[in-house]
C-alpha cells in the first residue's frame, strides 16, 4: 500500500505474507502514548514483526516532530519473533524535537524485551536529526537480543541531540545478537555525545563523515560543518 498525508501508522505482520508500505510527504507531529496505556512503546511509525512474513517499510520526504513515547518516538522497528524480518528505509526526512523516556529519541531499531528478536535492516538516507532527546540514544538507539541488526546511514545530519548515553547514537547487544552499523557522508555536531556502544558483537564503520571530536575512519574530519540555515528548517546541510 502507498500512503500520504497521514499522522500515525502501525504496520503489524503476524503471518507469513509480505507486508509492504510506502509513505511519502506526511507530517507525524505531536503523537503521544500515555505511560499507562498498552503497547506504550508505540512510535509515530511502528513496524512490528511478529510472524514469519517480512515487513518492507519505505518512508520519503516526511517530517517527524514533537512526538513522545517510551522507545523510538518517531520510528520504531521491532521484530519479536526469530523468523521476523523488517526492511526499513527512511530518506529525505526530518526528525526534530522528538523525545523518548527510555531509548531512541527519534528512531529505535530492535526489540527491547524479547531475547528471540528477529532480523532488522534499517537504511537512513539523507535525513536530518535535530534536537531529539532520550536517556539512551538521543537520536537513534540500536539494540538486538539474538539476531543480526544492520543499520546503514548515508548523508545524514545529527545535530543538537542529547542523551545520558549516546547523544547521537547508542548501541547495545544481549546474548548472541550482533549489530553492524555504517555511516558515510554524515555530519555529527553539537550532540551531548557521539556514538556509544556497549556489549559484544558490535561493528561500527564511519567514513567520509564530519564528526565533532573526530572518529577513526577513511576520509573523516572534525572540521566545523558550517551549517546553512534555510526556510522552514533550523538547518539544511553543512559545507565542510
Amino acid at each position: 500500500r502507498s500512503l500520504s498525508d497521514i499522522r500515525m501508522l502501525w504496520n503489524h505482520n503476524r503471518g507469513t505474507g509480505v507486508f509492504t508500505t510506502t509513505v511519502t510527504g506526511s507530517i507525524f507531529a505531536g503523537n503521544y502514548r500515555h505511560p499507562n496505556a498498552d503497547n506504550r512503546d508505540h512510535g509515530a511509525l511502528y513496524n512490528w514483526g511478529e510472524g514469519a512474513g517480512p515487513i518492507r517499510s519505505t518512508v520519503r520526504d516526511c517530517v517527524f516532530s514533537g512526538n513522545l513515547q517510551s522507545f523510538g518516538s518517531a520510528v520504531i522497528n521491532r521484530a519479536i519473533n526469530a523468523s521476523s524480518v523488517i526492511d526499513s528505509s527512511v530518506s529525505s526526512s526530518v526528525f526534530s524535537g522528538n523525545s523518548a523516556t527510555v531509548r531512541g529519541g527519534a528512531v529505535a531499531n530492535g526489540d527491547f524485551t524479547w531475547v528471540d528478536s528477529g532480523t532488522i535492516n534499517s537504511v537512513l538516507l539523507g535525513n536530518v536529526f535535530a534536537g531529539n532527546v532520550a536517556p539512551a540514544g538521543g537520536a537513534i538507539k540500536n539494540y538486538t537480543g539474538a539476531r543480526p541488526l544492520r543499520v546503514d546511514m548515508n548523508g545524514c545530519t545529527l545535530v543538537a541531540n542529547s542523551g545520558t548515553s549516546g547523544g547521537a547514537i547508542h548501541q547495545s547487544t544481549a546474548g548472541a545478537g550482533t549489530i553492524s552499523t555504517s555511516l558515510s557522508g554524515c555530519i555529527l555536531d553539537g550532540n551531548s555525545s557521539g556514538i556509544e556502544s556497549s556489549g559484544a558483537g558490535i561493528s561500527t564503520t564511519v567514513t567520509y563523515s564530519d564528526v565533532q571530536g573526530g572518529y577513526a575512519g577513511t576520509g573523516n574530519t572534525s572540521a566545523d560543518p558550517r551549517f546553512v540555515a534555510g526556510p522552514g528548517a533550523p538547518l539544511y546541510t553543512g559545507e565542510w
